[in-house]
Parts: structure tokens; sequence; C-alpha cells
């Protein structure tokens, strides 16, 4: 009797070991696919203060941030998009604060609806913003928030916009209007993600 309890002890501490390393592959595998997920379009992106050319987060902080809240523009990140014919280049700003976890406090440009995310162009000796809007940067692995195409509307390059939507891609179509970016196409796409 006392040998069935011996091995029946060892293997409730097999099926423990069992499972702890089934859960530890569990969760290596979900962190993985949420830094998939939160990279799907990183290359494209770029730290504001090694990329963003003089002036434009000043502009940035100026337009959209009271002199009050402690969000370090810097840390923001920028996408330079200029396509070919383009009249000047469009920057891209992602209001997400890099290194959040090594930076706990609050982004006011993020909430239930997503982040932030403006556009500029230089115009004089300044920069234009011309979209200023809230998108949700999390998608499935492997599509981007942003693309941007080749074909120009008032010498601006048409932008494809990614959004999630239940469990539904759906992709926004934006054209530059002359004054601002505004939506021109909406698409659902029928594959689903969980």
């Amino acid at each position: 009797m006392l040998t069935f309890i011996t091995r029946r002890h060892k293997l409730k501490w097999i099926g423990i070991a069992v499972g702890a390393i089934a859960l530890t592959i569990l969760l290596s595998s979900i962190t993985g696919a949420i830094r998939e997920h939160a990279s799907a379009d990183s290359a494209n992106w770029n730290d504001a203060v090694y990329s963003a050319p003089l002036g434009l987060m000043e502009q940035v902080q100026r337009n959209n941030l009271s002199p009050d809240l402690p969000i370090d523009t810097g840390r923001m990140r920028v996408r330079k998009v200029q396509q070919s014919g383009q009249s000047e280049p469009l920057y891209l700003i992602d209001s997400q604060i890099a290194d959040a976890a090594k930076y706990p406090q609050a982004n006011l440009l993020c909430g239930e609806l997503g982040c932030a995310f403006f556009g500029y162009i230089p115009s004089d000796s300044r920069y234009e913003e011309i979209l200023n809007t809230y998108f949700n940067p999390h998608l499935p692995p492997d599509i981007p928030l942003f693309e941007s195409t080749e074909t120009l509307k008032n010498g601006l390059p048409v932008l494809k916009v990614n959004q999630m939507e239940s469990e539904q891609v759906q992709q926004l179509t934006l054209a530059f209007n002359g004054q601002a970016y505004e939506v021109i196409e909406n698409q659902l796409f029928p594959d689903r993600y969980e």
C-alpha cells in the first residue's frame, strides 16, 4: 500500500511538472504572438527623438498637448511617407509612448478608442496638421496599421488603415482632400480573428 501511495504521489508530481511545462510553452507562445501582434507595423516607424525633422514634434506639442501634460513627444514614433511624385513628405505620428513598461506614467493620448495618430506636412517654416484621429493599433499578426499606396490625391498618397471591427479587419481608405485626410472607402474583410 505504501508503494502505491508513493507511485501515486510520483504520478501527481509528474502531472504537475508536465502541466507546468505545457503552461510555460503556452505562455511563451502567447508572449511571442503579442510581440508579433505589436510589431506587425513596427518596421516602418522610428522613435521621434531620432527621426522627426526639426520643429515637427514641437508643432505636435503645440497643436495637441497642454503644457501641463507630462508626455515626452520624443518617445512617440514617426513614419515618413514619400512616394514618387509626391509634392512633400507626409509625417505620420503615433502617440503611443515607446518603453511604456519602463516609463509607466499614463499617456493621455491613448484610451478605449485607441491612440491618437497625427499627420503633418511641411508648410512654410512650420508643419501643418492634416490628420488627427484615433486608431486602435492592436491588430492580428502580419496586418499593418497603415499602408501607403502609390496613388496620389492632391499631391499626397492615399492611405489604407486597418482596424478591428468585432472579429474582422476593417480597412479604411483615406485620401487627402486638399486640407485634411478623410475616409473615402470602408471595406470589411471576410476573415475572422479571435
